[in-house]
Formats: structure tokens, sequence, C-alpha cells
């Protein structure tokens, strides 16, 4: 936790300013905060005062990334809370934007009528500001993160024993998805998508026998499945982040995947996240569906397996 006075946070990803120095500590980027944002920051902005003191929830992109917003943004109000901070001293609480279907802030009891939403073109100018460090490191779900999510934002199984598809349907997306459904179809799938869903999709993850799904932030309700569920991520080769792998380790899933040729590749060492679409080979899916149903039937399995070895 980091308390400091007459400071600055800046637009919508929160970065903090004291005298002219970002304090990297506090960013996803960490160390590599001057390399990698670059010319990113933000023009013409307009000074807000918060006046009194003031906590900041702030996350790169946890404004418009449901993954950002559960692994970077809300277990720093965890990390606020084990600090010894009392939420009754603070004035003002700085959380990103509302995203369609999140949990909202009010649902970790937070006064609604405290709650300063951050803007894109707002510096704000804090009297007192409480910053807690970004939490972890980043693509990586810390197990007190996942305890922290699954305590305070777990609801109810809506249903028993269901078999849940998770799609892509902006970037990244499968090519042969066509034909990816009708293998999942076969054998009692049904598609859930948080991002779109009109009804709350952690009662359906708190319902999953079985997982499927590509990469995304979709993937990140999987924190809500009972302790043991087998997941199957499917990967582009161009997209080899362990997200998912770290939630899985963290919540007690086991986790396997399956690697999928992207149509495209970019250079080494990018962080980014990739626009390109990729494959599934479709026996080795079809040999990975009736393992894995195995596996649902008799509990067999190691925490995590490469699909691709069967």
């Amino acid at each position: 936790m980091l308390e400091v006075r007459d400071t600055e946070v800046v637009g919508l990803h929160g970065w903090i300013v004291v005298d002219g120095r970002v304090l990297h500590d506090q960013s996803w980027f960490g160390d590599a905060f001057e390399t990698q944002v670059g010319d990113a920051w933000p023009p013409d902005l307009t000074p807000v005062r918060l006046p009194g003191v003031t906590l900041t929830l702030v996350s790169e992109w946890a404004n418009i990334n449901y993954s950002h917003l559960l692994f970077d943004a809300i277990p720093r109000l965890d990390l606020f809370e084990r600090s010894g901070y009392s939420i009754d001293k603070v004035d003002t609480i700085l959380c990103p934007t509302p995203i369609h279907g999140i949990p909202r802030w009010t649902q970790l009891g937070l006064d609604p009528s405290r709650i300063v939403y951050a803007d894109p073109k707002v510096t704000y100018e804090t009297e007192t500001l409480l910053a807690p460090n970004f939490p972890g490191a980043r693509f990586v779900l810390s197990s007190w993160a996942a305890g922290f999510l699954r305590d305070r934002l777990s609801v109810p199984a809506e249903g028993q024993h269901r078999r849940l598809y998770i799609p892509r349907t902006t970037t990244r997306l499968l090519t042969n998805e066509a034909d990816v459904w009708a293998i999942l179809e076969a054998h009692g799938f049904e598609t859930v998508d948080p991002g779109t869903s009109p009804r709350d999709a952690r009662a359906a993850f708190a319902a999953a026998d079985l997982v499927v799904g590509a990469h995304g932030a979709g993937f990140v309700d999987t924190v809500f499945c009972p302790v043991g569920t087998p997941i199957l991520e499917f990967i582009p080769t161009d997209h080899p982040f362990p997200f998912y792998f770290s939630s899985a380790v963290a919540c007690g899933l086991r986790h396997h995947y399956l690697v999928g040729e992207s149509e495209s590749h970019r250079p080494p060492g990018e962080i980014q996240s990739s626009l390109a679409n990729f494959h599934v080979e479709t026996e080795l899916l079809k040999r990975a569906i009736q393992r894995l149903i195995y596996i649902t039937d008799t509990g067999e399995s190691p925490r995590s397996s490469r699909v691709r070895s069967l």
C-alpha cells in the first residue's frame, strides 16, 4: 500500500504521478512502463480536485476488459483491507468505469455515493491518495486474489452438471468454429458468453462440470467453477499467455489446453493482444472431449495437461 499527499491519478488507466514521475509499482507495466507506454500518454487532460482521502482501484484496461478488471483491479481492494486501513475513513473511491455484465463495485460493499469513475479526459488531483500496488505479476492470478474473488463475488449455482462453451465474438476468432461447435453440441454443451448474456454468467460457471473455450476475457468466470472442474483452453500460437493456467491453479481447477495455429504472428516479445484468427484440429478435439468427459465421470486427471499428448 502506498500513502502519498498531493499527487495525480491520470485518465482511464489510473497512472499515479508524483512530482512528474510515474510510480511504476502501481502499474501493470511495472519497470517497463517508460519503454512500453511510449507516446500513449492521454492528451488535453482536465484537472479535477478530490479533497480528503482517495482510494484508487483503477488499473490498465480494467474499464474495457473483464479479465483485467478481475485480475488487476478488484484484488487491490483486498490489499487495501489487509493493510489495516478503514474504508470508512475514505472520502472518494476511484474505480474503473462499469462494464456490461460485470460485478458492480457495490457488490463488494463499497458506498456508491463515494465512488468516482475514472475518466479518459481527467487527471484527478488528490489531497491524500491510498494506492494498493499491482496485485501480483502480469498474466498471473495469485492464489490470495483468487480466494478474494471467490469469497466476495461467488453466486449460487444455476443448475448442475453443465458443460459450457465460451465463444470468441470479437478478435482472435476460431476460423472453424462451426466444426468445433458441432462436436461440442453433440456432447451436450451449451454456449455461455459472459459479455452478452442477459443472465449472470457466474451462476452458470458455478454449476459447471466441464468448460471449453478459446483464450480470452470470457474465460475469467472460470474462477467461480467448483474446485476440481476440468477446463480446456484453446490457445492460439500468436497469443500464448498463461492467464487461465494461473487462475486454474489458484482456484484448484484441472487445466488442459489445445494449441491452435494462428493465421499470422507478431514480432517476438510483443505483449499486446493478438488480433489473428486461428483454428483447432477437430480430430484432436474429439479425442480431447471424450477424455475430459471421462475425467468428469471418474475424477481422474493431473492438474494440467497438454491435450496434444493424448
